[in-house]
């Protein structure tokens, strides 16, 4: 079974070399590494150079776009690269991978054919079984296929896949094998607006966002949780499908009675 793997990176050169490193060592490696240079201002594509010929560099628009829509079309540009395979492994530029992590993912994938996202867990995070972590997932291509192989340009977009899958009469799950993040220190606090208005884009159910929303208040500070509320309830309004947003609501009308 054959995988390619997609990287998004913007100025990362202290940490990419952690990724494709861990990607080289895997015990089934990848038939292509595709590295999407987001308009980086280090040696970023230089060192993702010495790892692949498969780099591509964007213009720099001068922003981070962790966390919204601008971002998905950044992995878009890899995911052309990689339709013919049997599955898109995506990835951070600042995880390392244990070395026989993917060959698990595709093993428990090959004996479950409606299981089409999975993924492990980062280290020193709480993930819900059924959640599926951005970085580290592994995508099966017939599925991608299914919703036209790419992520769509609005917020919530990398959990669209998820919800569209468990739509569809998938299955998606994350298993008990961790992989070291390197993140940067400190938190970009308008995420937790943009996570507001993704929320907003998948149709949840406003008694769960309020539900959130406390959590967030214990975990983050009450200026997070407001702006994950602000978000949710701003005058943005993302167009997308109708009949997933109503599947997410009675999904989780369904959770709260049970």
């Amino acid at each position: 079974m054959s995988y390619a793997v997609v990287i998004p990176a913007r100025n990362e050169e202290k940490r990419i070399h952690f990724t494709l490193n861990s990607l080289k060592k895997q015990s089934i490696q990848p038939k292509k590494i595709v590295v999407i240079d987001d308009g980086s201002t280090d040696l970023t594509a230089f060192i993702a150079y010495l790892y692949t010929p498969y780099v591509f560099t964007l213009k720099d628009c001068g922003y981070s776009k962790l966390g919204k829509p601008e971002l998905a079309h950044v992995f878009n540009v890899g995911f052309k690269e990689c339709k013919k395979y049997d599955f898109v492994f995506v990835s951070g530029a600042d995880c390392e991978y244990p070395n026989n992590y993917v060959q698990r993912l595709i093993k428990i994938m090959n004996k479950n054919p409606r299981l089409v996202m999975l993924s492990g867990i980062p280290e020193n995070e709480k993930v819900n079984k059924t959640h599926v972590s951005g970085a580290g997932r592994l995508i099966r291509s017939s599925f991608f296929h299914q919703i036209g192989f790419k992520y769509p340009l609005v917020y919530g977009w990398e959990s669209i896949p998820l919800f569209e899958a468990q739509w569809l009469g998938y299955q998606c799950c994350s298993i008990p094998i961790t992989f070291r993040v390197y993140r940067k220190s400190g938190t970009n606090i308008t995420n937790y607006m943009d996570w507001g208005r993704g929320m907003r884009t998948l149709g949840y159910w406003f008694p769960m966002v309020w539900a959130r929303t406390i959590v967030f208040a214990k975990r983050y500070g009450v200026r997070s949780a407001l702006q994950l509320i602000a978000g949710y309830y701003s005058l943005y309004q993302t167009p997308y499908s109708d009949e997933l947003k109503q599947s997410v609501k009675q999904k989780q009308i369904g959770y709260i009675k049970r």
